[in-house]
């Protein structure tokens, strides 16, 4: 069983590298390129069908090398950010 820490962190890192990879500016012209092919443009651009294609490998990652540091760290960084980005829609 997942610990429950992990799995929020895994949760908002899935938030939002869903984000970014649908929404984020930086992402436009590798989206923008994708956005030609009709099946996987509409993967990019969903946010429902593409956070399960990232969250399936980041719960397999998170499940074997959960207790890893650099895997807690990287959730734990992506998680911030999507805090942040949540946040900063009251400011």
């Amino acid at each position: 069983m997942m610990d429950p820490l992990l799995f929020v962190l895994l949760c908002l890192a899935t938030f939002r590298l869903t984000r970014l990879f649908t929404d984020d500016a930086i992402t436009l012209p590798l989206r923008s390129r994708l956005e030609a092919r009709r099946f996987v443009g509409y993967l990019v651009t969903c946010r429902w069908c593409l956070s399960i294609w990232l969250g399936i490998p980041l719960a397999v990652v998170a499940t074997l090398w959960g207790d890893h540091s650099v895997i807690v760290a990287v959730l734990a960084g992506l998680s911030a950010s999507a805090v942040t980005g949540l946040l900063s829609r009251w400011d």
